[in-house]
Parts: structure tokens; C-alpha cells; sequence
């Protein structure tokens, strides 16, 4: 097949639909685990070893595929998640930016995403220590506070992240991946540190290439990634895509209820699971009652599911509020050791 061929295919993707059903079914496979072997993934869509890898390496050249990444469950690591909401006031594109910039060049900052609604900016902050938070926040403050019209910050204490079932249009299969959680602190050495870093880089590095970079013998490297597989510290691997290439609408929905009852919540739970839309679910302190995240391919689509959650729910919910992710600017699940 000729480059010039290759690359109009490349820029004939403009949304999900123009993709094939095997492309959006690798897709699918390698958002569940992305660290797949090009052999089980072929036999998982079915289709040769050869296609499949020239269908993986187009999707990434297109730029649909951005990025390999593993989950990490910063909780088991000893890490306390805090999430910021930043409204701007003031402030010119290029000040936005630059104030999205101080944030990503920070090593305990682990995600920042434009927004567009109630904040302009989320800002994903994971440390051990509540004072080096505290610290990034001051010195933002210090050079931004006259271009801050409002935040918001609470404690993620449990999040659960869902695979793109929507991506073949089929009901939602298997559990979500918990990567956010209070659980016990996991022990872990430098060499696992090493190998972590490497593997949050390119979650489909080769095994015989980590041994090389950590000067360890393949087994030894497989036994490591295995224990902390075991352990949750590695939650999982999974694919960044660039959704507005797949004219794919994201969003977060916030709920305040009439009442904080158990019941309410694990009802509410379980729909967001079963939900093909739904990515992630998020329990936080000094968030709203509820929350979880779609991602959509229209207006209308978003529009029929907070119906049906009416429909569900209605009586429970006082009010709800939408914050549409623009753009994804940085997206890391392990921060600094």
C-alpha cells in the first residue's frame, strides 16, 4: 500500500463513523488493555497479524491513537488525589494558556484539561504531602490571583474508569478499572519505580527492552509487572485518543440531590456501570453530590441521556450542571516518586 494512499486514508478520519467496524473494534480492545500483543489482538477482531498492525500503526499516524498509557492506582501508592476547578477572569488566550502551562510543568500534577462552562480549567494534583500542594497552589496564586474568577477543590476519595463499549454500539460489558482509591499503601522499591515509569510512558513497551533499561532478565521484569498487577498499583493499560478527531463530545455532569441516601447512590452507581457512554465515576470530598463523565457524539445524544437519568432520577436530583472537557493538555497516572 503506497504512503500517498495511507496518508489520504489518514485524513479521510474525521469522526468515529468513518472508521470501519474492525478499526473501531481495535479501538475498543486496546482501550480495555493496550499493552495487547499485535497476535492476541488480531485474533480478538479477527483479522491477520499483518493487517492488524497496519490498521494500529494508521490509527496512530492519523493521529486518532495519541497515546499508551498505564493506570496506576495512585491511592495504593500512598498518594491523596485533589482536583481543581479554575474559573478565568480577565485573562487573553495566550494568559490562558500560560496559566494552563504552570500547572503541566509541575511533577505532581498528573492531568489539566481546558473546560468549557462553570470553569475554564481541571487540574488533577496527586502528593503525598498536603504542603506541596499547598505550595503549587500559592505560587499560582501569587502570579494568576488577579485572573482567578472562582475555583473549586476537593478530594477525590474513589474513581472508577469505564472502557468505550460506545465505540462498536453495544451495551456495556465487563467492570470498570478503580485507579483512584483510599485503599492500603502498597510497598514498592526503585526498581518497580523504574519500571512503572517506563511502563507509564508507553504502556506497550516491550518486556526484553524494560529488562534492558532497568538491568534485569525478562522473567524477573514479567514477575515484577505481575506483582504489582496483583497488588492494584497497576490498575491498568489503556489508549488516550483524540476524541475531536473522532468528533467526540466530552462531558462531566455534576448533580446536587434532595437527599443523601445510600440507595440513591448505588442506583445511581450502577447505572453510570452499565451506561455505554459513561467513562469515568467520581466519588470525591467537597465535590458535588454526584458526578461522572459521557463522552457523546452529539448535542441530541447528550441531551436523550440526561433525559433517560430524569426519568430515573428525577425526584432525587435538586439541580445538575454540565462542564464540557475541550482539550486534553496532559494526561499522566503516575506522579513523582
Amino acid at each position: 500500500m503506497s504512503e500517498e494512499k495511507t496518508k489520504n486514508e489518514d485524513n479521510n478520519i474525521k469522526r468515529l463513523e468513518d472508521l470501519d467496524l474492525k478499526d473501531r473494534k481495535i479501538l475498543l480492545e486496546l482501550d480495555k488493555n493496550s499493552r495487547l500483543s499485535v497476535s492476541r489482538l488480531a485474533k480478538m477482531v479477527g483479522l491477520s497479524k499483518e493487517v492488524t498492525n497496519y490498521r494500529v500503526k494508521r490509527l496512530i499516524a492519523s493521529g486518532v491513537i495519541k497515546q499508551f498509557h498505564t493506570v496506576f492506582n495512585v491511592g495504593a501508592l500512598g498518594y491523596v488525589s485533589y482536583r481543581l476547578l479554575i474559573k478565568f477572569r480577565g485573562a487573553s488566550p495566550l494568559l490562558e494558556k500560560e496559566m494552563a502551562e504552570f500547572f503541566m510543568a509541575s511533577d505532581i500534577v498528573q492531568a489539566v484539561f481546558r473546560a468549557e462552562g462553570d470553569y475554564d480549567l481541571f487540574v488533577w494534583v496527586a502528593c503525598r504531602e498536603v504542603n506541596r500542594f499547598a505550595r503549587l497552589w500559592e505560587e499560582f496564586f501569587m502570579r494568576y490571583g488577579n485572573n482567578i474568577g472562582g475555583h473549586r477543590l476537593s478530594i477525590f476519595t474513589s474513581v472508577d474508569y469505564y472502557h468505550r463499549d460506545y465505540f462498536v454500539g453495544r451495551e456495556r460489558e465487563g467492570t470498570g478499572v478503580a485507579f483512584i482509591s483510599t485503599g492500603q499503601m502498597q510497598k514498592t522499591d526503585e526498581v518497580d519505580w523504574s519500571i512503572m515509569r517506563l511502563l507509564a510512558a508507553d504502556a506497550r513497551i516491550p518486556t526484553v527492552e524494560i529488562a534492558r533499561r532497568v538491568g534485569l532478565v525478562p522473567k524477573s521484569v514479567v514477575r515484577r509487572i505481575a506483582l504489582l498487577e496483583e497488588k492494584g498499583v497497576i490498575a491498568g493499560y489503556r489508549t488516550l485518543f483524540d476524541l475531536e478527531k473522532l468528533g467526540i463530545l466530552y462531558y462531566k455532569i455534576h448533580f446536587s440531590l434532595q437527599e443523601l441516601a445510600p440507595e440513591v447512590y448505588k442506583r445511581f452507581r450502577t447505572y453510570v456501570r452499565t451506561s455505554p457512554n459513561a467513562i469515568y465515576y467520581n466519588e470525591l470530598i467537597g465535590g458535588w453530590d454526584l458526578e461522572f463523565e459521557v463522552q457523546v457524539r452529539s448535542g441530541e445524544e447528550l441531551a436523550s441521556i440526561l433525559a433517560d437519568i430524569k426519568s430515573r432520577f428525577g425526584r432525587h436530583i435538586r439541580e445538575y450542571h454540565l462542564l464540557r472537557y475541550r482539550e486534553e493538555l496532559k494526561y499522566l497516572f503516575l506522579p513523582a516518586a
